[in-house]
């Protein structure tokens, strides 16, 4: 089994040592190390000199995470790919547990733990009822877990290269979620395993991550379900697009401007359920309002309260 490790990098020189470290001390050494730097501007490149790392080095010029993703996934000589991002860190044994794990699956995924901006780890309660590792994971069982709790750790993902090359590797005009859009394929049809154990620690807080965008975030969510629709059809996605739907247009209100919400309502509003149509045709006559109550309704349901 040879796992080729894909870093796509992008103005990470205060993270892409540590992230490069834990990827060479795996105790089940990657078969090799690819690097894509996505045109940094600042000390990227000086960072990952400096890691000591042997790393094979590849350039684009601001393709986005989708493209130089890619770029990784087609140079690469193993027959396994494993996705780590320039900010995040594995545990040592990462690699290793996916090994023992994968039989006739063409995908792994793990659990992860938070990863704090001073390089300490925080431990996260099991979002899946998951409690050993198990193999055999079809499609439908990745959507009845992913109506529970929407988390998708991407940096645990280790997948057949052959596959990807089938299914076509990530969507690039799918600017963000794309790590989801590309899952959705990878499933279909087809067998994956999972491991409650944390394989790694997902940074949280990084400056300028693209997840603070929550109107943009949620409105791509959308968009990758919708995608997929046809490939997976069958009563859990339904449920999971008019989730989808929701949270594009809640997010849109809460935290986007006009242009998020016309967005959000030109994809989201004919995948509403009927009572959430006309919370948000109301909303729409003062958007303010709705922001209000919206969020002294969470304050008291907890952040994953509905609109």
């Amino acid at each position: 089994m040879k796992i080729s490790v894909v870093i796509p990098c992008y103005n990470a020189a205060p993270w892409i040592g540590a992230a490069l470290r834990s990827a060479a001390a795996q105790t089940l050494a990657p078969h090799e190390i690819l690097v894509v730097d996505d045109g940094s501007t600042d000390g990227s490149l000086e960072a990952i000199t400096a890691s000591g790392v042997e790393v094979r080095l590849l350039r684009t010029a601001r393709r986005g995470g989708a493209g130089a993703r890619n770029e990784g996934i087609r140079a690469a000589t193993g027959d396994w790919i494993a996705f780590l991002d320039a900010d995040d860190v594995w545990y040592a044994d990462h690699l290793e547990r996916a090994r023992a794990l994968l039989r006739d699956e063409v995908a792994y995924l793990a659990h992860y733990d938070h990863l704090g901006l001073d390089g300490s780890f925080a431990q996260q309660e099991p979002f899946w009822p998951i409690e050993q590792p198990t193999n055999g994971l079809d499609e439908r069982d990745f959507l009845r877990l992913f109506l529970g709790n929407q988390f998708f750790p991407s940096g645990a993902l280790v997948v057949r290269r052959d596959h990807l090359l089938d299914i076509g590797l990530f969507d690039e005009s799918q600017v963000r979620r794309h790590d989801l859009e590309l899952w959705l394929r990878i499933v279909a049809g087809r067998r994956w395993c999972f491991d409650p154990v944390a394989a790694y620690g997902y940074r949280v807080d990084t400056p300028g991550s693209l997840s603070k965008n929550l109107a943009s975030r949620e409105r791509w969510f959308l968009l990758a379900l919708l995608k997929n629709r046809d490939a997976l059809r069958g009563p859990e996605m339904e449920r999971l697009i008019r989730l989808g739907a929701r949270r594009a247009m809640s997010h849109a209100h809460l935290h986007g401007d006009a242009s998020d919400r016309r967005e959000a309502a030109a994809l989201a509003m004919e995948h509403l359920a009927p009572r959430d149509l006309a919370v948000f045709r109301a909303a729409a006559l003062c958007p303010p309002l709705f922001a209000f109550l919206n969020r002294t309704r969470q304050r008291f349901g907890g952040p994953m309260a509905p609109p």
